[in-house]
């Protein structure tokens, strides 16, 4: 449920951003915003991605903006507007996708 108990998972991304933006207040570095960039040309999308690299990131999320939210099974993302950006497998080393909860 998104502001005001209404539900958001059918609103475009960029809603959804702004109204993050608008309801979180950032506490680094316990609670970040991620970075967001919108890119115009597949030059600013390879450019983003090999800034993530750089930066030790494992990757970059593209989305189209109007996307609505959807939990993301495997190939459903680049299907419905979203895509998944990481490099080949084996090229960072050892890596694991973890959530952290306690």
């Amino acid at each position: 449920k998104g502001e005001k108990g209404l539900d958001l998972t059918g609103t475009g991304f960029e809603q959804r951003r702004r109204l993050l933006m608008r309801a979180l207040e950032e506490k680094p570095p316990y609670l970040r915003i991620a970075e967001s960039t919108l890119a115009e040309s597949t030059a600013q999308i390879e450019a983003s991605f090999e800034a993530a690299l750089k930066a030790r990131d494992e990757g970059i999320v593209v989305k189209r903006g109007t996307a609505p939210y959807m939990h993301v099974g495997k190939g459903a993302a680049q299907r419905d507007g979203w895509w998944k950006m990481k490099p080949s497998e084996g090229t960072l080393g050892d890596t694991l996708d973890l959530l952290c909860v306690g």
